[in-house]
């Protein structure tokens, strides 16, 4: 029989038996296999298990599907090869269960009784695209016939919902066109997505709490050497914590969500924190480094001593800053596809600028108003922050203010980013073969 090992190696490990038929899995938690992850989609893939042959099918999911970390639309599952779906490992066995194996997911038995001819508009729970062409009365859920179980009993086929067990119904089917998503449409939302549900209370919340972890890091590098560590520390852990979060609000966005996700848990330094935190600095390097390093070089010459840094060069001194402000237009126009290529890929090789540069030429009209909308965010939350300092307000006042709009405005960016995602994913063509 062949089974998923969920989160192998892990104390969290457990197990998906893998029947004959189609198995979805995904986070809802209304599926059969839920897996609780914020990088997985609602229904994330399918596997077709036929004759202990298991093919796998991404179902338009965010954070893409994988096997042995290359993506897949469509492509067979062997035995012992890791499927990752967005950031969950899992790897397919085929040796039974035996004694000390970990828990199984195991099916709810209940009695099946027959359905009634249903009438129904809606498409498949699983496959969007799909009109509904069975129904389970007692989950009151719509599937296609990929989504079903079918078992035979003599001459008569039934058709059981892999949820409960029932029979399901077979339904009327009418048409219902999909629904398109217009990104120019969706735009406007974004400056409201921040406050949506409890959004204001996760806004307000963040902003105290990294307000005091700031001044927790600045403050401790008056202490010698181990305040330094202890500084450097904090602020390491308050990038990396932040850039998850921020990553998961684009996740969240292009899976289709329109509420805030709440701020994720930490569990493990380097998965939580230090791998995000090098993927920022890594962002920051590679589309913003050039220009920083003109400036750092040009500013070191004329503030050192005179001479001991010898003559700038002339061309430097003379066109140094339209070189370096040409260099961060170039960093501002890739970087905004370089931070939605992280979030997912989760991966420093997604910062590739082969691919961002393809990504973008497949979308320039949406992708530059992205950009430009992202930015003009920032510049305006750069504006505020200056005019609140020149005031003369309380610093305790300045910095609530000035952090909650910090917060607002890349909270902003991460959803336009996502939104960018969700309407052009198939033109990006990420994850198919």
């Amino acid at each position: 029989m062949l089974k998923l090992v969920v989160n192998p190696g892990t104390e969290q490990v457990w197990e998906i038996p893998l029947a004959e038929g189609v198995t979805v899995l995904g986070s809802d938690p209304a599926s059969e296999f839920a897996i609780a992850h914020g990088t997985v989609s609602p229904a994330h893939c399918e596997i077709q298990v036929t004759d202990a042959v298991a093919v796998v099918r991404d179902l338009g999911s965010a954070g893409g599907t994988f096997i042995n970390e290359e993506p897949v639309a469509n492509a067979r599952l062997a035995p012992g090869q890791t499927l990752r779906l967005g950031g969950v490992a899992l790897t397919l066995v085929s040796d039974a269960p035996g004694p000390g194996d970990p828990p199984v997911a195991r099916r709810i038995p209940v009695s099946a009784t027959a359905g009634t001819m249903v009438a129904a508009s809606q498409v498949c729970k699983f496959h969007p695209r799909a009109a509904a062409t069975w129904h389970c009365g007692h989950c009151r859920t719509n599937f296609c016939d990929l989504c079903v179980n079918v078992r035979r009993v003599g001459e008569t086929a039934r058709h059981l919902c892999r949820k409960c067990g029932n029979d399901c119904s077979p339904v009327e089917v009418r048409y219902v066109a999909p629904v398109v998503e217009n990104f120019y449409k969706l735009l406007p939302g974004v400056f409201a997505y921040p406050l949506r549900g409890n959004g204001a209370v996760l806004m307000v919340a963040g902003t105290v709490v990294f307000l005091i972890l700031g001044n927790i890091g600045r403050l401790s590098r008056f202490v010698p050497l181990y305040g330094m560590i202890f500084g450097l520390g904090f602020t390491v852990f308050a990038a990396g914590y932040m850039f998850n979060y921020f990553k998961n609000i684009v996740q969240s966005s292009a899976r289709g969500e329109d509420l805030l996700p709440d701020w994720p848990d930490y569990s493990d330094w380097t998965t939580d924190i230090l791998d995000p935190f090098k993927q920022m600095l890594a962002l920051i390097v590679l589309w913003f480094g050039p220009a920083i390093l003109i400036a750092l070089v040009m500013l070191q010459y004329h503030l050192a001593p005179f001479g001991s840094w010898g003559t700038l060069p002339v061309w430097l001194d003379k066109y140094g800053g339209l070189i370096a402000m040409a260099t961060l237009a170039v960093g501002a126009l890739f970087a905004p596809m370089g931070m939605l290529m992280l979030a997912m890929f989760d991966s420093i090789a997604a910062l590739n600028p082969v691919p961002i540069i393809q990504s973008i030429l497949r979308i320039p009209l949406a992708y530059l108003v992205a950009a430009a909308v992202f930015e003009l965010v920032l510049v305006a939350y750069v504006a505020v922050d200056r005019f609140a300092y020149l005031l003369g307000a309380p610093l305790l006042l300045t910095g609530l203010v000035t952090g909650f709009l910090e917060l607002y405005a890349f909270t902003t960016g991460m959803r336009i980013l996502g939104l960018l995602y969700r309407t052009n994913k198939e033109r990006l063509g990420w994850f198919n073969d």
